[in-house]
C-alpha cells in the first residue's frame, strides 16, 4: 500500500510546513513491504538564522582529544579534511549511548531518539563563513533547544540558541583554513501508529553546509527501522 496524494501533502503540515525553504519531497517507494522514503533538497539559497556564535572567527581546529565531550569519537572512523575543498559528513547515533556516530544506523523500532552530527571541515585557503543545516525525512521531529556547536573556541559545546537547524540554516561563525566544526542535534522517531503502513523503512537525513558564496555541500545518514505488522 503507498500514499496517496493527500496523505503526502498531510505529512507536510507538521512542524516541517513552517519551513521558509522551497521544498521539493522525496519519493516514497513501496517495494513489496520495504518503503523508501528520502530526504527533502533544496531548491533555493537558504535564509540562514543567527544564532550568538556567529560573530566568532575559529583560527584553529577542534582536536577530539581536547573535548571532554567528544573525545569518545578519536577512535570513530570519522572523515578527515580535505585539502582544497569544503567537506561535511552528516551521521546518526541513539540517544544516551557513547559509541561512535555513523552514517547507516539500524535502530530497533519507533519511537526512539537519535542525535544528528554534522561534521564541516574548511579544507580552503580562504576563511569561510559557515551555514549548516539539515534536510529531515518524514517520520522524524527535531527536538527543540538541542542544537549545539562544537569548535576550538568551544570544545565542549555551546547551545546554538536557534531552532533554524532543520528550516533554514544556523550561521556558526568564521572558519579560517584548516578549521572545523561539529553541530549535533537530537530528533524523535514517530510512534508505530504515525508511520503510514508496516513494513520496513528507510529514512534518509541530510546534512548541509553551505559557505558564503558557494554552492551547498550534501552528505546523506541513513536511518533504517521496520515497522511491525
Amino acid at each position: 500500500m503507498t500514499r496517496s496524494d493527500s496523505d503526502v501533502e498531510q505529512s507536510r503540515s507538521d512542524g516541517r510546513s513552517g519551513s521558509r525553504w522551497a521544498l521539493v519531497v522525496g519519493v516514497a517507494t513501496v517495494i513489496g513491504t520495504v518503503v523508501t522514503v528520502a530526504g527533502f533538497f533544496l531548491t533555493k539559497p537558504w535564509q540562514e538564522d543567527t544564532p550568538p556564535i556567529v560573530n566568532i572567527t575559529i583560527e584553529q581546529p577542534l582536536r577530539l582529544a581536547d573535548s571532554d565531550t567528544l573525545s569518545a569519537l578519536k577512535d570513530c572512523p570519522l572523515d578527515s579534511p580535505q585539502e582544497g575543498v569544503t567537506s561535511v559528513q552528516a551521521l546518526l547515533r541513539v540517544d544516551g549511548l557513547n559509541g561512535c556516530f555513523e552514517q547507516e544506523l539500524a535502530v530497533s523500532g519507533p519511537g526512539q531518539r537519535v542525535t544528528m552530527m554534522i561534521k564541516y571541515a574548511n579544507g580552503t585557503d580562504e576563511t569561510q563563513k559557515a551555514i549548516v543545516g539539515a534536510n529531515l525525512s518524514d517520520y522524524v521531529r527535531y527536538v527543540p533547544g538541542s542544537t549545539r556547536i562544537f569548535n576550538a573556541n568551544y570544545p565542549d559545546g555551546i547551545e546554538a540558541g536557534s531552532d533554524n537547524v532543520y528550516t533554514g540554516g544556523i550561521n556558526i561563525g568564521n572558519y579560517e583554513p584548516g578549521t572545523n566544526a561539529y553541530v549535533t542535534f537530537d530528533l524523535d522517531l514517530d510512534k508505530s501508529n504515525q508511520f503510514a503502513t508496516c513494513g520496513n523503512y528507510t529514512l534518509r537525513q541530510v546534512g548541509v553546509v553551505r559557505p558564503e558564496g558557494e554552492n551547498e555541500i550534501y552528505s546523506t545518514a541513513v536511518l533504517t527501522l521496520k515497522i511491525p505488522c
